[in-house]
């Protein structure tokens, strides 16, 4: 982190005038530097309350103690920025990027987090985006976040241990990876939420609506959940009863996940005797389940994308609403299976600066014996399904778009209400 720059002369008699406006003394006048390069700047305790400075760059700046309640901070760059203790009540944070800001014990009481419409120019027109507030991998433990309004912010990796988000309104936010423990969510507003491999141990979560949640690999049985609403979220409701060797390997892949492979270790399941163990609700993308024997094994509702099941035993398995996109079923066994409303489609082919590269990964389910299967309302998308055996499956209602199906055994088949193109 470069050496912290203090205010130059100009920019310190105009918040030297900032603070005459809010004191309502003579010769004030309020702070208005939209889109300013204060980046790196030392404002420890500055009092920037009602200030604008939409669309700034802030990033690296510190901030610690500083009065920044009311502030339009619409679309600023706080990246990396030091807000320990910082006092944002209220303020207007729209569009704000925090990645790996460090706002432990700061004040964002009612503040609003939630996506801004940023307008820039693409190919000579104007064009409205909405960019949602970014706190990923950022520091709020302790943070009081009351009343916050964070629909659509990405929080993911963020650390917010202690800290108080009761009746925060938090609809389809991204809290994947987080740390949660001993936060205080009480009736907070979580629906469509996703806190996949979220740490919630002694998190209060009394009267939450939690109500289409994704909680893959989340432990939420350390958590207080009084009143909760859990309609249609997805969690492990399995997870303690798992072997130990089998749940150590599972822990290591959460890690693996939520540090993009850099702690932890990819579960490699290959050959493993998983027959009859119920896995439901679990995030196992990547993973390895070569020649693996699941028959009759729950995998419901489980995240399998690009996840190795060649060759695997999966008679009678159920994989009911599963995400199998981009997944090697190639050779599997899956007579008798469930893959009611799964998923199965390519998967973007990422450069490593997560860019796409135009390419992608398509499932495949290439000489399966998919006989007996019961494929209702599954979605398969530029599957690859030659030479596979669907003899007297149930695939009515199905989706098979632009499928490869040559030498695929359809005899005996209901299809009734499929799609097929």
């Amino acid at each position: 982190m470069p050496e912290r720059r203090p205010p130059d002369p100009a920019l310190q008699a105009r918040l030297d005038e900032h603070r005459l406006y809010i004191e309502g003394k003579p010769r004030g006048a309020r702070l208005v530097l939209r889109d300013a390069p204060l980046a790196g700047r030392l404002l420890d305790r500055a009092m920037l309350k009602s200030a604008v400075l939409a669309g700034g760059d802030l990033s690296g700046a510190s901030l610690l103690r500083a009065d920044l309640s009311f502030a339009d901070l619409f679309g600023a760059n706080l990246a990396d920025a030091d807000l320990q203790s910082a006092d944002l009540t209220r303020a207007d944070l729209r569009g704000g990027n925090f990645a790996r800001a460090r706002l432990a014990g700061a004040v964002l009481r009612q503040a609003d987090l939630r996506a801004g419409q940023i307008v820039r120019w693409e190919e000579g027109r104007q064009k409205a985006v909405d960019r949602p507030a970014d706190l990923s991998d950022a520091t709020l433990d302790r943070a009081t976040m009351a009343g916050a309004r964070l629909d659509g912010a990405n929080m993911a990796r963020a650390s917010l241990r202690g800290a108080t988000l009761s009746d925060a309104q938090m609809w389809a936010v991204n809290l994947s990876g987080a740390d949660l423990s001993g936060a205080d969510l009480r009736a907070c507003k979580l629906r469509h939420a996703v806190l996949d491999g979220a740490r919630v141990e002694g998190a209060d979560l009394r009267g939450c609506d939690l109500r289409g949640a994704s909680l893959r690999n989340t432990d939420i049985s350390g958590a207080a959940l009084d009143g909760a609403d859990l309609t249609d979220a997805v969690y492990p409701k399995a997870r303690a009863a798992l072997p130990p060797a089998i749940a150590a390997r599972f822990e290591a892949h959460v890690a693996w996940i939520n540090s993009a492979g850099r702690q932890g270790a990819r579960a490699d399941f290959s050959d493993a005797e998983l027959t009859g163990l119920d896995l439901s609700g679990c995030d196992f993308s990547g993973a390895l389940f070569v020649g693996a024997r699941l028959a009759g094994t729950r995998l419901t509702d489980c995240r399998l994308r690009m996840a190795d099941f060649s060759r695997a035993v999966m008679a009678g398995a159920d994989l009911q609403r599963a995400d199998l996109c981009g997944a090697n079923l190639t050779g599997a066994a899956l007579t008798r299976a469930v893959l009611r409303d799964a998923l199965a489609e390519p998967v973007d082919i990422l450069a490593p600066d997560g860019s796409r590269t135009g390419r992608d990964w398509p499932s495949r389910f290439a000489g399966a014996d998919l006989s007996q299967a019961d494929l209702r309302g599954a979605r398969l998308r530029r599957a690859s399904l030659a030479g596979a055996s669907l003899r007297d499956a149930n695939l009515a209602d199905a989706a098979l778009i632009g499928c490869d199906t040559a030498g695929a055994d359809l005899s005996g088949a209901i299809t009734t209400g499929w799609r097929r193109g």
